[in-house]
């Protein structure tokens, strides 16, 4: 087959009989309903006539003879397929190749066919001559990924990028080269703008800038740019909604939390999905108790101050000791060992499972929260906190913790609440 296909006087009629096999394949009734099958053998590393065997029960053979039949007919088959266009794709341009274009093409096609010695020289001649064209860069970092060197590839696009690049496919896979990265949230959002600059229908790019905002703690935009999708499928659709939910829930919005979290259930596909969404539903509750605990004590503090009953200001938040007996937590079984440690909050997290870090002793200590409606909270100043997800503010506060040993930095599991 391959001297066919290089041999310049032969090669065209190579291509129109390759095409018209392909036709009978894929068309004609007796060929067309195991067309699937025969793709698949070839892509599960079968000979072509094995894959022949196994679709069609046919060897090549006998296949090439129904094929020349096919083209002796006075019929040929078609088929309308339904194939819908984004708005860019509609709108596409057709310019005349230049020699720079027909040359970089040639390069990338022995890139494609997995001659990499010639397709490295084909780029290496272009660059001599053509070394601000960012399409080089490109091909050159596409080239490194092929050979597995990832480092060299983000280099590569990195620099097509700088060089002005053009083409979408290659600003989304640095984006997504860059998120593999500490701080790299920044180049990959300005990556993926420039994606959707030059398509803006692109979900995949609007979902994952959303998720780049999120990473490098711009709730507004994330929520603003995610709002943007015109259309959620339902692949992308538990990744969209809980992204949103998260969102909304950094920026204190915790009814808009609620909802999008709530339609996430009902698109989660993983199991590492549905706890997301589950731990993220689980700090929302504690978050509402909370706000409903706090809104009691301001209105007893307002009728006590209405009846002329002296009303104690917050002059010190300092802990006060407390006796084991104010501190029962009916969550606790009376054989289990607790702790209890005081300090200051840092931070609390919410991705991948409710955790809180406090500063205690000089040291920082996480406790996790797997089950934030059995955690009791004990409020002792008339100071009102938010536990919401991020840095907080430093108040003093004390964790009576269940200690754990096999949770590498996590201290133990939270059970009580004291601020």
């Amino acid at each position: 087959v391959m001297p066919a296909y290089n041999e310049k006087d032969r090669a065209s009629i190579f291509y129109a009989e390759s095409w018209a096999l392909t036709h009978m394949l894929c068309l004609s009734p007796g060929y067309s309903k195991n067309f699937n099958k025969f793709l698949l053998a070839l892509n599960s590393g079968a000979s072509t006539n094995e894959a022949c065997q196994t679709a069609f029960g046919k060897t090549g053979t006998q296949i090439f003879s129904d094929l020349q039949q096919y083209l002796r007919g006075n019929r040929l088959y078609g088929a309308v397929f339904e194939v819908t266009l984004s708005k860019s794709e509609e709108e596409a341009t057709v310019d005349q190749a230049t020699d720079f274009d027909s040359a970089l093409a040639s390069a990338d096609l022995f890139a494609a066919i997995g001659k990499l010695d010639r397709a490295t020289a084909g780029y290496e001649a272009l660059a001599a001559h053509n070394s601000d064209r960012p399409e080089i860069f490109q091909s050159l970092g596409y080239l490194a990924w092929q050979k597995g060197d990832t480092k060299v590839a983000r280099t590569q696009f990195e620099k097509a990028f700088a060089a002005g690049s053009k083409d979408t496919q290659l600003c989304f896979h640095l984006a997504m080269f860059e998120l593999q990265h500490d701080s790299g949230e920044a180049s990959a959002i300005a990556a993926l703008h420039r994606a959707l600059e030059l398509k803006p229908d692109y979900a995949d790019a609007r979902l994952e800038l959303g998720m780049a905002e999120l990473k490098a703690n711009k709730y507004a935009e994330a929520i603003t740019d995610l709002k943007l999708m015109k259309s959620i499928d339902p692949d992308r659709a538990g990744r969209y909604f809980n992204a949103l939910a998260y969102a909304y829930a950094r920026i204190s919005d915790f009814p808009a939390a609620r909802k999008q979290a709530e339609a996430a259930k009902k698109w989660d596909r993983t199991d590492v999905d549905k706890e997301q969404t589950e731990s993220l539903l689980r700090h929302l509750d504690a978050q509402a108790q909370i706000e409903r605990d706090n809104k009691g004590s301001r209105e007893v503090s307002d009728r006590d101050e209405a009846g002329g009953r002296p009303h104690l200001a917050h002059a010190n938040s300092t802990l006060a000791p407390q006796s084991p007996a104010g501190r029962v937590n009916s969550f606790i079984a009376p054989e289990q060992k607790v702790l209890r440690a005081e300090g200051t909050a840092k931070e609390v997290g919410c991705a991948g499972g409710l955790r809180i870090t406090i500063l205690s002793s000089g040291k920082l200590m996480t406790f996790a929260i797997p089950k934030p409606d059995q955690i009791v909270l004990k409020h002792n100043s008339d100071e009102t906190f938010n536990f919401t997800c991020g840095p907080q503010k430093g108040f003093p506060i004390a964790v009576d913790y269940l200690p754990a040993e096999h949770l590498g930095k996590i201290a133990g599991e939270a059970k009580t609440l004291e601020f």
